[in-house]
């Protein structure tokens, strides 16, 4: 009888370890995934569902790492696990898979449960898929566009989108505000509606729309990120800080929010916080130059130079690719009077894109201290572009 309650006590352990365990597994695989380390990822999810075999997330993500290591079969079989367990999207995984397999007849098979499907995906998104480019001359794929699988308001979803792609705003406009005038609760017209008003610079009223798509379908995780993506680009941080706080209350495992919550928190100038978010994100991602990119702007704006031009010069070792890290750099450089350096990351900058009329001024600026001809060469190239501040170098000293 003691042996049988030792025996029964230790069983109780181990599995709520191992329940607890099985977040960890999971979260570590999608780390691993990402870095592109699908056999470690795949080992780290054979072991979660050993304890939690009833997790969708886990089959979804296993058939995900097989599929990137090109075994079909056994992708296909997991997506189908994760179908069972109520993820209709597993089931257009499985037809992708099957394309793969050069199996046209069992691709379309899935694909037309998916068709049933309520969230699915737009004729135009599945017939430009290049996965199913095997199949695309079979007679199955060929009867299958000839049936009826997309209402009227799916069609027109279609049509705007295909207008958006052309940027044709307007008219896809037109298209949308019909659609939600008939019915506001319409959310794929609203996520619709809202990228137009993202493409178009008008952040406010594109992130109204997402958060009433988010409103309608509250477990569509994409609305809230977009939405908190455009309150920031409104510059209204505090939104976007808290909705990306909650995003990730919800959402533990979409790690990659990190990045935007700890640039959030930078802008509204909580560097300590922004910090211990990047250096989260970072224990993950030691080598993304986005989030190396942020911790050095977040040291920089501490004053603590040194430490970002670390991270400034580990973001520019893996990506020279993007002017801002060189003008953050640049930045970097002019503050500790490294002129000649800050010079040359300014021009890098320069040379990956011209049109920066503050970028000639910056240059014209720490020029001063190096070569005057030069920099009244980039104060008049600023002005030129309409950068007025560079006017009053000019008058005091290109005469």
């Amino acid at each position: 009888m003691k042996i049988t309650i030792i025996l029964l006590f230790s069983f109780l352990y181990i599995n709520t370890m191992s329940q607890v365990s099985a977040d960890d597994l999971y979260m570590n695989a999608i780390v691993l995934s990402k870095n592109s380390d699908n056999e470690k990822a795949i080992e780290a999810l054979n072991k979660a569902k050993i304890s939690d075999n009833s997790n969708e997330k886990i089959y979804f993500l296993l058939g995900e790492c097989y599929y990137n290591n090109f075994e079909y079969k056994t992708a296909a079989d997991n997506f189908n696990k994760s179908y069972k367990l109520k993820n209709n999207n597993a089931l257009y995984k499985i037809a992708e898979c099957y394309s793969q397999l050069d199996k046209p007849y069992k691709s379309v098979e899935y694909l037309k449960l998916y068709l049933e499907t309520k969230d699915k995906l737009l004729k135009s998104e599945i017939r430009s898929n290049k996965a199913f480019r095997n199949i695309e001359d079979s007679k199955a794929w060929i009867n299958l566009w000839k049936e009826k699988h997309y209402n009227n308001y799916e069609k027109k979803l279609d049509d705007a989108k295909y207008l958006i792609s052309k940027e044709d705003y307007a008219n896809a406009f037109n298209i949308l505000d019909k659609l939600l005038i008939k019915n506001n609760k319409r959310y794929r017209a609203l996520e619709m509606r809202g990228d137009i008003l993202n493409h178009t610079s008008d952040y406010k009223n594109a992130a109204k729309d997402y958060l009433a798509a988010s409103g309608i379908k509250k477990k569509n995780i994409r609305y809230k990120i977009k939405a908190a993506d455009a309150w920031f680009k409104a510059e209204k941080y505090k939104r976007s800080f808290e909705l990306y706080k909650l995003i990730i209350e919800e959402n533990p495992f979409e790690i990659d929010i990190l990045i935007n919550k700890a640039r959030t928190e930078l802008f509204l100038s909580e560097n300590s916080n922004a910090q211990n978010t990047i250096t989260s994100y970072l224990k993950h991602f030691p080598e993304d130059p986005t989030a190396l990119n942020i911790s050095g702007m977040i040291f920089y704006s501490e004053k603590d130079y040194i430490n970002a031009l670390i991270k400034f010069n580990l973001c520019l070792k893996i990506d020279q690719s993007k002017p801002e890290y060189f003008i953050n750099r640049g930045d970097t450089y002019s503050a500790v009077k490294m002129f000649e350096n800050a010079v040359y990351d300014y021009s890098m900058a320069l040379d990956l894109n011209p049109k920066q009329a503050e970028v000639y001024y910056k240059r014209g600026i720490t020029n001063l201290n190096i070569n005057k001809n030069e920099s009244c060469n980039d104060f008049k190239e600023a002005l030129r572009m309409n950068y007025h501040k560079a006017n009053d170098y000019i008058v005091r000293h290109c005469k």
